[in-house]
C-alpha cells in the first residue's frame, strides 16, 4: 500500500508539474508573438502599399527568424521549465508589451509597474526597453521623412529653399521624453520603496548556493575553462530535457547546493547527454 500510494503521489505531482509548465509555455509563446511584432517595427524598411514583394518578404523573414531565435534560445529553457521562475517570464511579458513606443502612456505606466511587482528582475530590463523603443521610433521617423522627401521630389522637381527641420534623432528624443521620465520615476519609486522596507539586498550566502551549481568553484577560480564548459553543458542539457517533460534526476527545481557531483574527466558518462543533444539539434538544423 505504501508503494502504491507513493506511485500515486508521484503521478499527481507529475500531472501538476505538467500543468504549471504548460502555463509557462503559453506565456513564453505570447512573448514570442510580441517579439515578432517588435522585430517587424525595429527592422521595418518603410514598407508601403507600393513596396515590392522582395521588401515584404524580407520583413516577414526577419520577423520569423527573430521569433525562432527567441523561442529556441537555450538561455530561456530554465526560466520556462521551472515553475518557480514564472514571475520572471511574466515580468518579461509585461515589459515586452511596452517596447512599442505607440502604446498609450497610461498603459505603459501600468504595465511597467505590474512588471516590477511581478519580479524584481524586471527593473534590469528597463535599459533595454529604452534602447528598443528609441530605435523603433527613430526608424519610424526616418522612414516617414524618406517617404516625404520622395513625394516632394515628385511634386516639385526643382530644388526649393526649405526652413531648417529637426533631425529624426532629435524628434525621437523629444517625442519619447515623457516615456523616459516615466520609467525613471517608476524605477525610483520602486527602489525607494524597497529601500524603505529594507528589502533591496539578498544574503549572498543564501542565493549563491541555490541558484548556481558549483558556485564555490567559480568564486575561488578553481576551474579551467574546459572544466566549466564540461560541467555546465550537463546542467543545460538537464534543463533542455525538462522542457520535453523528461526529468533525468528527479523533479528538482534547483541544481545548487552541490546536489550534482562535479565532473572530473571527459570520460564521465554524463557527457553523453550534451553530446547527444548537440548531434540531435545539429541534424534538425541541417
Amino acid at each position: 500500500e505504501i508503494y502504491s500510494s507513493s506511485l500515486e503521489g508521484e503521478g499527481a505531482l507529475a500531472s501538476e508539474l505538467f500543468v504549471h509548465r504548460f502555463v509557462n509555455v503559453l506565456i513564453h509563446a505570447a512573448i514570442v508573438q510580441i517579439i515578432g511584432a517588435v522585430a517587424s517595427l525595429l527592422f521595418s524598411c518603410g514598407i508601403s502599399s507600393s513596396s515590392n514583394r522582395k521588401q515584404r518578404n524580407l520583413q516577414l523573414y526577419t520577423k520569423y527568424i527573430s521569433q525562432i531565435l527567441f523561442a529556441l534560445h537555450p538561455v530561456h529553457v530554465e526560466a520556462v521549465v521551472n515553475v518557480a521562475n514564472r514571475p520572471h517570464i511574466l515580468a518579461l511579458l509585461f515589459n515586452a508589451t511596452i517596447l512599442d513606443p505607440n502604446v498609450p502612456l497610461i498603459a505603459m505606466a501600468i504595465l511597467a509597474a505590474v512588471g516590477l511587482l511581478t519580479a524584481e528582475t524586471a527593473i534590469f530590463q528597463f535599459p533595454a526597453i529604452v534602447l528598443t523603443m528609441t530605435a523603433i521610433r527613430y526608424r519610424e521617423l526616418s522612414n516617414k521623412e524618406k517617404r516625404k522627401n520622395r513625394a516632394s521630389a515628385r511634386e516639385s522637381p526643382r530644388e526649393e529653399v526649405k526652413p531648417p527641420q529637426k533631425s529624426p534623432l532629435t524628434k525621437t528624443f523629444i517625442t519619447l521624453l515623457p516615456r523616459y521620465v516615466l520609467l525613471v520615476l517608476i524605477s525610483a519609486t520602486y527602489l525607494l520603496y524597497r529601500h524603505y522596507n529594507d528589502s533591496l539586498s539578498i544574503p549572498s550566502g543564501l542565493i549563491r548556493p541555490a541558484e548556481n551549481p558549483f558556485y564555490d568553484k567559480l568564486d575561488k577560480h578553481q576551474w579551467t575553462l574546459a572544466k566549466r564548459i564540461m560541467n555546465y553543458s550537463y546542467i543545460l542539457s538537464l534543463h533542455i530535457m525538462k522542457s520535453f517533460g523528461i526529468d533525468i534526476i528527479g523533479f528538482s527545481h534547483e541544481y545548487g547546493f552541490d546536489c550534482i557531483p562535479e565532473m572530473q574527466s571527459i570520460l564521465d558518462n554524463r557527457l553523453l547527454l550534451p553530446i547527444a543533444l548537440v548531434f540531435f539539434f545539429g541534424i534538425i538544423v541541417i
